[in-house]
């Protein structure tokens, strides 16, 4: 009797670790949703990320004063970021990076070769109809 109650115990133990570690993964797609501005890294200051809801991923840089946007799509699973867009020179690039880190106001990311990326979510502009 006591082993059995040891087995289900493990049993319930698994179960809900599994459930956390799904729980985890579908967190890491809502949070990621917004605009993300560049902390730290190679990007330059000013440059930004948007994730939308149906996969669509957009890249603001600011170079020399102008903004270049480069358009493509992600898929979160678990704890990495899969991106797909084309490149200056029109060739299809993928990327996966490794989310280090990920809360309301903080996305810090590393790539393959261990680089890592530092974001802050991008202040929402106000919206000016409503403060009149």
């Amino acid at each position: 009797m006591r082993a059995i109650t040891l087995g289900l115990a493990a049993f319930l133990f698994v179960g809900l670790t599994a459930a956390y570690g799904a729980d985890k993964k579908d967190d890491n797609k809502t949070k990621i949703l917004g605009v993300w501005e560049v902390a730290k890294g190679d990007l330059p200051k000013g440059s930004t990320m948007e994730f939308t809801k149906d996969g669509k991923l957009k890249v603001t840089i600011d170079v020399e004063g102008k903004k270049v946007v480069v358009e493509g799509t992600y898929e979160v699973d678990g704890d990495s970021i899969k991106t797909t867009g084309k490149g200056p020179d029109g060739k299809e690039q993928k990327e996966t990076v490794k989310i280090k880190k990920l809360s309301d106001k903080e996305l810090v990311t590393e790539d393959e070769k261990g680089k890592t990326d530092e974001f802050k979510r991008a202040e929402k502009p106000k919206d000016k109809d409503k403060e009149k």
